[in-house]
């Protein structure tokens, strides 16, 4: 069943166990009352055993209970979402490797889905290839094999995807051998996967280091609590009945509680949108700003911002004649003084980052038209869905292209600013393409698929870097709500024991 992206709904939307249920149905499971029921006896068991142990009043367990009952529509959602997501990565991954191999054998869409709906005997995309054979068969349209296939696009919104048909549309209507851009696909597509499946053991291997920093968390709590007992015949320091102490145990349990349930959820991740590029202008217009900087401007204005803290130090200096005056305000005007520099390089370093990351994309798009293409007119071509913080260096190439069409300079001035080795090296071989004939143009053709696979690798490794990072920093969120809640106890148990101290005096 095909699920139906929604307005995300609050948790007591889900209360209703009847929308929970249809939610689930959404995502192509059938979730039975007695699943349901199950699934939060568990949850809620869990919490009153967390109660407990920290020897909680009923308003403690009465307000986990409750808690408990709201997070469970979140983790069954987040479950069922996690194998539906998965299932579609494994469609469209075997969708991508045996289109290509159809299509490189028949040269034609049409009987390219023909041979795919029998390796998809059932399920969406079965659905999907057959109501885009339908298309094919029954439409009159110029562009129907692209209207077919954008319904596909649709329901499994992925850049490898895109790639595939917009490559099997160029083939199919200026002809040619398809074999290498096949080839570049096929390796690009293994790569994709291997990324995507050892990204997805990262993040079952966060999930455990949290469950393990969430254990830990509740175990050096408790310990704190039952110290008195432990050390030996002080009962009387028990300080579970303190308010505090009972209050910060209730919120530390619905924490980990909620903390846990989104930390589950991160794991049902749309893996086909994964790695689309986003239509970014706010990063094209800073990769503008940045190329037309003038720094003799910059450098008056951070001239003029530095003169005021070291005119305001030196009238303090001359009133208070105090070092530390003259040592915070020297510093301040210089920091002001070098700051444009600094911010140059920061933008610098981040834009090299975002370049890295979208430069192999273009680059396959480029290789893949110029199966029937030649170098200028592959360019062209790809302008218009380039990345955009690439675009403004695009349209500079194809201005100096047109000035200067045999000229290796516009290639060599390609994203110069940036100094990246790996696009000086394949617009090198660009240009030694557009140049050559008969066998080193398949040699260099080689050359630049080996290039864009090693690349692409590259790119994605940071992107799953990037996110990996974000995830990874969960595992400090347990350990610092933890701190808190040991710092109230220990506060709570020093005051106790400082007034059974007075009262024994």
């Amino acid at each position: 069943m095909k699920h139906k992206k929604t307005k995300r709904k609050s948790m007591f939307y889900y209360l209703r166990h009847k929308n929970l249920i249809v939610e689930i149905e959404q995502f192509g499971h059938v979730l039975s009352f007695k699943e349901l029921m199950f699934s939060y006896i568990k949850v809620v068991f869990i919490g009153m055993v967390a109660a407990y142990l920290f020897k909680l009043p009923i308003y403690g367990y009465i307000t986990i209970m409750g808690a408990s009952t709201l997070f469970v529509s979140r983790l069954i959602i987040g479950s069922y979402k996690s194998i539906y997501e998965q299932k579609k990565f494994s469609d469209a991954n075997l969708y991508l490797e045996k289109m290509l191999y159809f299509f490189k054998k028949s040269k034609k869409i049409y009987s390219s889905l023909n041979e795919a709906l029998n390796v998809f005997p059932s399920g969406n995309i079965h659905n999907l290839i057959e109501n885009a054979i339908e298309i094919i068969r029954t439409c009159e349209s110029k562009n129907v094999s692209e209207e077919a296939l954008k319904l596909i696009e649709k329901e499994f919104p992925n850049s490898r995807i895109k790639t595939l048909h917009s490559f099997m549309l160029n083939v199919e209507s200026k002809g040619g051998d398809p074999s290498l851009g096949v080839e570049m696909l096929l390796n690009d597509r293994a790569l994709w996967t291997n990324r995507v499946v050892s990204l997805q053991q990262d993040k079952q291997l966060i999930k455990k280091n949290v469950i393990i920093a969430l254990i830990m968390t509740l175990g050096l709590c408790l310990t704190i609590l039952y110290l008195p007992f432990m050390i030996g015949n002080i009962g009387n320091m028990d300080i579970s009945g303190n308010i505090f102490v009972q209050w910060s145990a209730i919120a530390l349990i619905i924490f980990l509680l909620f903390f846990y349930t989104k930390v589950n959820n991160q794991l049902s991740t749309n893996w086909l949108e994964y790695d689309l590029i986003q239509d970014n202008l706010k990063i094209e217009k800073r990769y503008n700003d940045f190329i037309h900087i003038d720094m003799q401007k910059e450098r008056v204005k951070s001239v003029i911002y530095a003169a005021i803290p070291a005119l305001g130090t030196a009238i303090l200096f001359a009133f208070f004649n105090l070092k530390v005056i003259l040592f915070v305000g020297l510093a301040t005007a210089m920091f002001f003084l070098n700051a444009y520099k600094l911010g140059y390089k920061i933008e610098k370093k981040n834009l090299i980052k975002e370049i890295s990351k979208v430069f192999p994309t273009w680059l396959l798009n480029i290789a893949l038209l110029m199966q029937n293409e030649n170098v200028h007119m592959a360019i062209v071509i790809s302008y218009e869905g380039a990345p955009p913080i690439l675009k403004p260096a695009i349209k500079q190439l194809l201005e100096e292209l047109d000035d200067n069409p045999t000229s290796e300079a516009p290639f060599n001035k390609f994203l110069s600013d940036f100094c990246l080795s790996e696009v000086k090296e394949s617009m090198n071989s660009l240009y030694c393409i557009s140049e050559a004939s008969g066998g080193n143009i398949e040699d260099e053709f080689r050359q630049i698929i080996t290039r864009v696979n090693k690349y692409m690798d590259k790119a994605e490794q940071i992107k799953n870097s990037d996110k990996l990072a974000i995830m990874s920093a969960y595992i400090s969120a347990p350990a610092l709500v933890g701190t808190f809640k040991l710092s109230i106890d220990m506060v709570v148990m020093l005051i106790t024991f400082i007034s059974m101290s007075n009262s024994i005096v």
